[in-house]
């Protein structure tokens, strides 16, 4: 089943939106996904960052290119890129909603590469938050599908802020380390335990308190 048939499937179960939905050809992307220092994307404008309503696309030609699109504090909104493989290719929007004029953007950039059999799409998408409601991601799917671009990567809600940077060169997406540092091994899976536990009911999360108290 491809990934943006199980996010379909998955978008009907009720409390879809109570944890976070992660899809990846990895086991588990908060700890799979790769990680990548601020300092290195910064380097010799090496980068552009998104601002929510932004969007923007770069093509790796040489080191002089701009390679990563990234975007810091994605909470509530959406992250979604599209890579063509074959020109190392790469757009990048940051949206509160989907929208008509997001779709043209999208629509826009893979227009210009005309021939369907010599062009190769990736998409991925990222963000929101425990709770949000979700129903623009149908919209989302919809387009996905009708322009049958293969989704590579799904990360949706959970608890954690998200600094994400896509690469032009390899097409993945990394972690922004914001502070220039090595996580220490099992770091980053110990805040996605914790991102699982706080999605506990009230009622779950009182009982371990008492339980804790009385010992």
């Amino acid at each position: 089943m491809s990934f943006e048939t199980n996010l379909e499937t998955k978008m009907r179960e009720p409390g879809f939106n109570s944890k976070a939905y992660v899809l990846t050809f990895k086991d588990f992307l908060a700890v799979t996904r790769n990680n990548i220092s601020k300092e290195k994307l910064d380097r010799y404008g090496a980068s552009y960052y998104n601002r929510v309503g932004e969007a923007h696309s770069t093509a790796y030609t040489s080191d002089l290119a701009v390679r990563y699109i990234a975007q810091t504090e994605v909470t509530n909104d959406i992250v979604m890129s599209v890579y063509e493989v074959s020109t190392l290719s790469l757009f990048v929007a940051r949206f509160s909603a989907w929208s008509k004029d997001v779709e043209q953007q999208f629509s826009s950039f893979m227009g210009k590469f005309n021939d369907p059999k010599n062009r190769h799409f990736e998409a991925r998408i990222a963000g929101m938050q425990n709770g949000q409601a979700y129903e623009g991601l149908s919209d989302i799917v919809r387009f996905v599908k009708a322009n049958k671009l293969p989704l590579m990567e799904i990360d949706l809600f959970g608890s954690n802020i998200r600094h994400v940077a896509f690469d032009a060169k390899t097409g993945m997406s990394y972690n922004i380390l914001l502070e220039n540092r090595l996580y220490k091994p099992g770091e980053l899976a110990n805040k996605a335990m914790v991102q699982q536990q706080a999605v506990q009911p009230q009622a779950a999360r009182q009982d371990a308190m008492q339980a804790t108290a009385q010992h």
